[in-house]
């Protein structure tokens, strides 16, 4: 990849504009998913921490963990002297995005419940890391793999429920709106939970 310009200006899913200055090689994530990514684009150097719940790569385990989510701690954060913060809707509230940009640390806000959420993020975070090739690729290689699935599913109609979340949490379903429902619909599977929408 070629040097990254001066600076750059992505907006977030939040439409947050966010302008960073120069690569960026110290960025912390507080989701898995997003932490997930940043690995999958070839960023995991530049990773300086995670959330408690990243788990995957295992290599990230090396990491330090912070609280995150409804714990989530900004003094942890602060610690690792990130210029990144890679939050989502789950783990943040505009005071801590507030706290986090006064001292010093950008804030890149990620929300993806559907597939094409789930593109966008890697999107995003392909802009921030300067690997919009990689994340080009990554999308792609996604929806060949969804392609093959609907290929080689049989079309059964059969109804599946998806239970979500541990109980100490309550009980959530998927609903319309969730990359779960699109993955039922792709293998030709009815949602049990179709008539809502969102996560419930």
């Amino acid at each position: 990849t070629t040097a990254m310009a001066e600076s750059i200006t992505v907006t977030d899913m939040f439409d947050r504009e966010v302008t960073l200055t120069g690569p960026v090689t110290r960025i912390v994530a507080l989701e898995p998913s997003d932490c997930e990514i940043l690995c999958a684009l070839g960023c995991e150097e530049a990773l300086v921490g995670r959330g408690k719940y990243c788990d995957y790569p295992a290599s990230v385990l090396e990491l330090p963990a912070v609280a995150s989510g409804a714990n989530t701690n900004l003094e942890e954060i602060l610690a690792l002297e990130p210029q990144v913060v890679v939050m989502s809707d789950m783990a943040h509230t505009e005071e801590q995005v507030k706290l986090l940009v006064e001292n010093g640390v950008q804030v890149i806000g990620t929300d993806a419940a559907s597939i094409a959420e789930v593109y966008e993020a890697i999107r995003l975070l392909a802009g921030v890391m300067d690997k919009t090739a990689e994340g080009e690729a990554i999308i792609a290689d996604m929806q060949a793999t969804f392609d093959d699935i609907a290929a080689k599913s049989e079309k059964t109609d059969k109804t599946i429920y998806f239970e979500v979340m541990p109980l100490e949490w309550g009980l959530w379903s998927a609903g319309t709106g969730t990359f779960m429902h699109e993955l039922a619909e792709l293998c030709g599977m009815q949602n049990a939970f179709a008539d809502i929408e969102g996560w419930q």
